[in-house]
C-alpha cells in the first residue's frame, strides 16, 4: 500500500479509503496547492511543503505512512520536479500547483522505504548545516570524481546490483540509500563562496550530459538513448529558475538530493563504464563537420518537428548547455578521479545533442528501456 500524503488532511481527499489510489486525489491536490500559491506565494509553498519537517515526518506515526514530500518530489523520476521546474521558469501558477500536487500522489517511490525514510529524515533535521560531512574527502570533490569511487566500489558490483537492475530504484535506495547519500555528501557544496552555486549547477549539467551520452554508449552499439537517463538532463535545466525561489539551505539539500537520485538511477541502470577516450576518439569527426556558426540550429529545427516530445526537451537542454559551456577547454576537468576526464571539453553538449538526433531521427526507433546489463 503507497504511503499516504499527510497532506490529504488538510483537503476533503482524506476522507476517502486508505486502499484507493492516491491519483484519485490528484484534482483535489491540485485545487488546494492553487489556493497557497495565491494566500502564499511559491517560495513559500515549496519551503512549508517540500522542504519543512513537518511535511516529511510526522512523530510517532508508522514509516509507511509518512508524508516525506521532499522523496516524493524527487520521485518518479524526477517529473513532479520537471513540473515545478516549468512552472517557475515561465511563470506558470498552474505548473507549479500540478507538481505538487503530483508529488502528493506519487507512490511506490522511495517515500515508502524504511532505510530511505530513515535517511531523508536525519537530512531534513540536520539541514542548516550546509557544509558537507567531515569524511576523508580532498578539499573539493567534483560529481564526476564521485562516479570514479562509485565504479570502484564493491557494493556496486554486477552481482550486487543485478537484483535491482533496470527499474528497481526503490529496492536498491531501501538496501543502499544510506550509502548513496554518503557519496553525495562527499560533493562540496559551500554557499559562503561567492558563485558558488552557479558552480554547482554547472556540475550538475556536466554530470548528467556525461552520464547520458558516455554512459549511453559503447563501440558496439554506439548511443543508446536511454529513457531515465533522459530525465537525469532535463530536471537539471530548472535549477536557475528553482533555486533563487529557496532558502539557502533548501537549495543545498534540493542539488544533493538531485545528485543522490541520479546516483541512484545510473547505478540501477546497469551502472555502464564511462570510456571517454573510446567515446570521443569515436565521435571527434562530428565536431570536424561542422560547418555552420550554430549546429544546434538544425538539431532543435530536428527535433520540433519530431513526434515524441522528449526529443525537444532534452535538445533544449544540450542547446542551453552548450551556449553557456561550450567554449570550455580540454583541460577543464584535469585532476579528477575519472579515468579520461582531462579530455572532455564544451563540445560534449554538442556531441550528445547529434548522437540523440541520429539516434532518434528513424522513425521506428524509440527511447531506450532496456537498460545496460552489468558484466562480471
Amino acid at each position: 500500500m503507497p504511503a499516504r500524503c499527510w497532506i490529504a488532511d488538510r483537503i476533503d481527499a482524506s476522507k476517502a479509503p486508505l486502499n484507493q489510489s492516491l491519483i484519485s486525489f490528484y484534482a483535489a491536490y491540485k485545487t488546494f496547492f492553487s489556493k497557497v500559491i495565491e494566500e502564499k506565494g511559491v517560495s513559500a509553498m515549496l519551503e512549508e511543503y517540500i522542504f519543512s519537517e513537518k511535511y516529511n515526518f510526522v512523530e510517532g506515526r508508522d514509516v509507511s505512512a509518512q508524508p516525506v514530500m521532499f522523496s516524493r518530489f524527487l520521485g518518479a523520476v524526477f517529473h513532479a520536479f520537471i513540473h515545478v521546474g516549468y512552472g517557475a521558469e515561465f511563470g506558470i501558477p498552474g505548473m507549479t500547483s500540478q507538481g505538487l500536487a503530483l508529488t502528493c500522489v506519487h507512490d511506490g517511490t522511495t517515500a515508502v522505504e524504511e532505510a530511505t525514510t530513515q535517511l531523508t529524515s536525519l537530512v531534513l533535521n540536520t539541514k542548516t548545516s550546509t557544509a558537507p560531512s567531515q569524511l576523508e574527502q580532498p578539499p573539493t570533490t567534483h560529481p564526476i570524481s564521485i562516479l570514479a569511487k562509485i565504479m570502484q566500489d564493491s557494493k556496486f558490483t554486477p552481482k550486487e546490483i543485478k537484483k535491482h537492475f533496470n527499474r528497481d530504484f526503490d529496492g536498491l535506495m531501501s538496501e543502499h540509500g544510506d550509502t548513496i547519500w554518503r557519496y553525495a555528501e562527499q560533493w562540496t557544496i559551500d554557499p559562503s563562496q561567492p558563485g558558488e552555486m552557479e558552480r554547482k549547477m554547472e556540475e550538475c549539467f556536466w554530470t548528467s550530459a556525461i552520464i547520458y551520452s558516455i554512459s549511453g554508449w559503447n563501440k558496439d552499439r554506439r548511443l543508446i538513448a536511454d529513457f531515465f537517463f533522459l530525465h537525469l538532463v532535463t530536471p537539471s535545466l530548472f535549477f536557475p529558475s528553482l533555486l533563487p525561489y529557496l532558502t539557502q539551505d533548501s537549495q543545498v539539500l534540493l542539488l544533493r538530493g538531485y545528485f543522490a537520485s541520479t546516483l541512484g538511477w545510473w547505478i540501477t541502470r546497469g551502472i555502464p563504464r564511462l570510456d571517454i577516450q573510446g567515446f570521443l576518439s569515436a565521435t571527434s569527426h562530428l565536431s570536424s563537420e561542422i560547418k555552420v556558426t550554430n549546429p544546434f540550429f538544425d538539431i532543435v529545427q530536428s527535433a520540433i518537428m519530431h513526434p515524441n516530445e522528449h526529443i525537444l526537451k532534452i535538445q533544449h537542454a544540450f542547446a542551453h548547455f552548450s551556449s553557456l559551456y561550450g567554449a570550455r577547454p580540454k583541460g577543464y576537468f584535469k585532476d579528477m578521479e575519472l579515468e579520461g576526464a582531462e579530455a572532455l571539453d564544451g563540445t560534449l553538449f554538442f556531441l550528445a545533442a547529434r548522437l540523440a538526433d541520429e539516434y532518434l531521427s528513424e522513425s521506428t526507433r524509440i527511447w531506450s528501456h532496456e537498460g545496460f546489463p552489468a558484466r562480471d
